[in-house]
């Protein structure tokens, strides 16, 4: 409620919204209003009624049922968590093969410094392999796990 006089048509949605089991919240006025008179008065009398003086505070109060305060961004998978270099390079790895570096770099259309990077982070994250082959070189394939993710 922003603005009510003693006798208003927003008293009754008040007492219309506690019947619902809502939320109630007043904006408070200046006390020598009459249109403050009706704020005023359900903000003395009615126990769960909100005093409210912006926006952040409207949000906080109905943030409590789930409505209009914004959700916290949670990673639902590891790969919602990657950066874009990550992914990409991520995206370019194959699950049956080990490829050198280069070729992951050619395959995501990156340089080599970017994509040593990304390979560190998705090997420590578990993403990727990292196998030596003869000689050894350094080959990277789709950890066992995120190939049968890659099909789906």
């Amino acid at each position: 409620m922003v603005e009510a006089a003693h006798r208003s048509g927003a008293l009754s949605t008040a007492a219309y919204c506690r019947a619902l089991g809502r939320s109630l919240m007043a904006v408070p006025g200046p006390v020598t209003s009459d249109m403050s008179a009706g704020a005023h008065r359900i903000l003395r009398d009615d126990h769960p009624t909100r005093l409210v003086t912006c926006a952040d505070e409207v949000i906080e109060e109905i943030g409590a049922i789930g409505e209009l305060a914004p959700l916290p961004f949670t990673p639902a998978t590891i790969r919602d968590g990657l950066d874009p270099i990550a992914l990409r390079v991520l995206e370019a790895v194959v699950a049956d093969t080990a490829m050198s570096a280069r070729r992951v770099a050619e395959a995501a259309g990156l340089a080599q410094g970017l994509v040593a990077g990304a390979l560190l982070r998705l090997s420590v994250a578990g993403l990727i392999v990292v196998e030596r082959e003869p000689g050894g070189a350094e080959g990277y394939r789709l950890a066992w796990g995120e190939a049968d993710r890659e099909q789906e």
